[in-house]
């Protein structure tokens, strides 16, 4: 697509998806009990709509070509066989996104996130929610308005993460004062006051990934690309093996119990193509949530669909080597590693599915 598209054309298209991931992430704070179940669901069902009202009107502002046209086919097929309404969110969301560049992707995110933190917290300090959230075990912990410390965790991680990439015609990781202070800041919030190691390590593993210089080769391409398979068998190895193995129980005690819930579920519920229809609050009594992103998502929504975002990440991963955009290659290692035991990395809460079906569009990423 033109890179030269005019800004109030791209505007056109922007502030709409700012403002859908804007209310996804207040949906997903405290907000959420403010408003009846029906009301949510009502609302996100509207989401795929816009979203394809703004993919076929952006063919009214610039020119389309074959390779777009084959990308949606694809996307409608797997969205026929899915049927899955959240899945055709997704998936409306990456047609659109398959019309702008990856650096309206970072931005939109960027902005939605900055608003969505803003909102909550300041609502939260005004006594409209509640500052407090809920952890895995009952008790109550500051969150300023999120409804646990795993998801307040995740979005300040996310956004220090955002504030440290630049674009001069290709991203990269830029420190300065006020960047490297909160970024330091929602790593000792996370470690002292949520305690949520997990977001610690994460930002570790992206500051890794991102200045730590990948030759490209064919051995640094394999490493990079085994990532999101190697997770993924992981995930089932522990899961299907936790009564065998003594040291999986042990490992069990250190991630809040994920592996025994894993375990749980895939003795309940079999594998198909296209998902389950689950009740995913069945097993609070382990002592925390069915999170992991490649079995909930794999169990949830179908193999067919992990397959394709397994590949696409693997794709993605590559193809950003290839193309030296070591930054976003970095966010894509460090959240498909957040997403071993966390489902929010691979929601579209963040950008790292979509790059990864995008990745399955040919020269979207070199273009980009």
């Amino acid at each position: 697509m033109d890179t030269d598209i005019k800004k109030k054309e791209k505007y056109l298209i922007n502030i709409p998806i700012v403002a859908i991931l804007f209310l996804k992430i207040i949906f997903t704070s405290l907000f959420q009990n403010l408003f009846s179940t029906n009301i949510v669901s009502d609302l996100k069902l509207i989401f795929p709509i816009i979203f394809l009202a703004l993919y076929f009107f952006s063919f009214l502002l610039w020119p389309t070509c074959k390779v777009e046209l084959y990308f949606f086919i694809f996307i409608a097929f797997i969205c026929l066989l899915s049927r899955k309404s959240y899945i055709i969110t997704v998936f409306s969301l990456v047609l659109l996104f398959s019309r702008l560049q990856l650096i309206d992707i970072i931005n939109d995110y960027k902005f939605a996130t900055i608003l969505g933190i803003l909102v909550t917290s300041i609502s939260s300090l005004l006594g409209i929610i509640s500052l407090h959230g809920i952890t895995g075990n009952g008790s109550s912990v500051l969150t300023f308005g999120f409804a646990n410390e795993n998801t307040f965790g995740f979005f300040i991680t996310f956004l220090a993460i955002l504030f440290l990439l630049k674009y001069d015609g290709s991203f990269y990781v830029s420190f300065n004062l006020i960047n490297t202070l909160f970024f330091f800041f929602v790593f000792f919030i996370n470690i002292f006051s949520l305690e949520d190691n997990t977001t610690a390590v994460v930002m570790i593993i992206f500051l890794l990934a991102s200045k730590i210089k990948l030759k490209i080769n064919n051995l640094t391409e394999i490493l990079v690309g085994i990532v999101p398979p190697l997770l993924l068998w992981l995930s089932f190895f522990f899961a299907l093996n936790y009564n065998r193995y003594y040291f999986i129980q042990e490992l069990n005690r250190i991630i809040t119990n994920r592996f025994i819930i894993w375990n749980y579920y895939l003795n309940h519920f079999s594998f198909n193509l296209f998902g389950n229809n689950i009740n995913f609050g069945l097993v609070n009594f382990f002592g925390g949530a069915f999170d992991g992103s490649y079995i909930y998502y794999t169990l949830n929504y179908g193999i067919v669909i992990m397959f394709i975002w397994t590949l696409g990440l693997m794709f993605a991963n590559i193809l950003l080597l290839r193309y030296k955009n070591q930054a976003i290659l970095a966010i894509l290692l460090a959240f498909e590693v957040y997403a071993f035991t966390e489902n929010l990395p691979f929601d579209y809460q963040s950008f790292v599915i979509l790059i990864a079906m995008l990745s399955w569009m040919p020269g979207y990423l070199s273009n980009s």
